[in-house]
């Protein structure tokens, strides 16, 4: 009898100790499958946020709409001024409103490659008469020409700071068009031409005065 009784407390203990084995396992399990799905969950979140964001700065494509070779837009320099579409601003007055609708062909290496060919012996300065509506495409742009070319590079944008990206141009116009302060020419105006002068952005704007 006593024999029985201590083999059932002796199994009694042992089912005892395995429930606490399977307890601290699942306790375990759970604590684990916590931290994998925290983590992944985080990199889930930072995939999305990326996606977002790429999608978000690829959706406006740039494309131009004709180009000259002039040379008062930059001063002491030929340049080729490729005018834009899609313009944001939506200047009163605006002397090319044609140039703020979503037409034109695209502007993108091959187009650059095509202007390059038949103008880039004639000329010193490219320049992007626009492209506010899509920056990081134009800085894109302009890096590409950077490495492919010794032109000066310009951009006229419609915005009033300066760009963040100022450092991928010699030349950098802001200012949108205000009728009463007038353009470029005018002592009065509200627009300006930076010169890039190693990184430090120069104002030249007096020079459009003499």
């Amino acid at each position: 009898m006593r024999t029985k009784n201590k083999e059932q407390r002796t199994n009694s203990k042992f089912k005892e100790q395995k429930k606490l084995k399977y307890r601290r396992t699942a306790v375990r399990l759970f604590y684990n499958n916590q931290q994998f799905f925290t983590s992944h969950s985080s990199l889930f979140t930072a995939h999305y946020s990326l996606q977002q964001f790429n999608n978000s700065t690829t959706t406006v494509a740039l494309k131009f709409y004709n180009y000259d070779i002039v040379f008062q837009e930059i001063p002491d320099e030929v340049t080729l001024a490729v005018n834009l579409t899609g313009c944001p601003h939506h200047c009163e007055g605006c002397h090319s409103p044609h140039l703020q609708r979503d037409t034109g062909i695209a502007l993108d290496e091959e187009a650059l490659n095509n202007l390059l060919s038949q103008y880039g012996q004639q000329i010193t300065c490219f320049c992007f008469m626009g492209g506010d509506a899509n920056p990081r495409e134009l800085s894109r742009l302009a890096t590409y020409l950077r490495q492919k070319t010794k032109l000066k590079i310009a951009w006229y944008s419609g915005n009033s700071k300066l760009p963040d990206i100022f450092t991928h141009f010699d030349y950098v116009k802001t200012g949108p068009y205000i009728s009463q302060f007038g353009g470029l020419k005018s002592p009065t105006t509200n627009q300006r031409l930076y010169r890039n002068n190693g990184g430090v952005p120069q104002d030249i704007t007096a020079r459009f005065w003499r």
